[in-house]
C-alpha cells in the first residue's frame, strides 16, 4: 500500500469495507488535494504573467499597482472578513478585483459564489475607503459558464489561454 493510502487509513476510523470501497475513498481525497495544489499553482501562473492579463484587459498602459489584499476581522466580531487574489490599481480611477478560479472545465458562478463575489467587493470599498470605479475579473483555466450570476457581476475575464498567447 502506497505511503498516502497507509496514512489516510490510520487517521480516519473507517467502517468496514472492502478493497474498492477503500480505493473510492482514497481516490476522492487525491482529487481534493490535486484541486487545491492546481488552484495555488494556476495563481502563481496568473501572478507571473501579469502582463498578459493587462494585455488582454487592454490596461497595460494604464496600471499603476499590483497586488493582493485580504481583511481579517477582529475575533468574536460579526464582520466578514475578505481576500482578493490580484488587484490592478489603475491610473484612470479605477480598480480590477481579479478573481483566480482554477477549474477542469468552464468555471460557473453559483449563488454561494455570487454572494462571496459580491462581498469581496464590499468589504474592499468599505475598508479602504476607496472611491474608485470598481471592475471585477474572473481569471479562469477555461472561460466562465455564461449564467444569471455571470452576467451580473464579472466585467471582465481572462482564460489560460490569454495567457501563453
Amino acid at each position: 500500500m502506497a505511503e498516502y493510502s497507509i496514512f489516510i487509513t490510520s487517521q480516519i476510523d473507517l467502517p468496514k469495507l472492502d478493497l474498492a470501497d477503500y480505493n473510492i475513498i482514497i481516490i476522492s481525497q487525491i482529487v481534493v488535494v490535486f484541486c487545491v495544489l492546481a488552484g495555488y499553482a494556476f495563481e502563481a501562473v496568473c501572478i507571473k504573467h501579469i502582463d498578459q492579463i493587462l494585455k488582454k484587459l487592454e490596461i497595460e498602459n494604464l496600471a499603476s499597482g499590483i497586488g493582493s489584499w485580504r481583511y481579517a476581522p477582529p475575533k468574536k466580531s460579526r464582520e466578514t472578513g475578505a481576500q482578493i487574489d490580484l488587484l490592478i490599481d489603475r491610473i484612470d480611477n479605477s480598480i480590477n478585483i481579479c478573481e483566480i478560479k482554477f477549474s477542469i472545465d468552464k468555471y460557473s458562478i453559483d449563488k454561494a459564489d455570487a454572494r462571496n463575489l459580491d462581498n469581496k467587493v464590499k468589504v474592499f470599498e468599505e475598508k479602504t475607503g476607496t472611491r474608485k470605479q470598481i471592475f471585477l475579473t474572473m481569471i479562469t483555466t477555461l472561460g466562465l459558464k455564461k449564467n444569471f450570476y455571470s452576467e451580473e457581476l464579472v466585467d471582465s475575464e481572462v482564460e489560460l489561454i490569454d495567457l501563453i498567447k
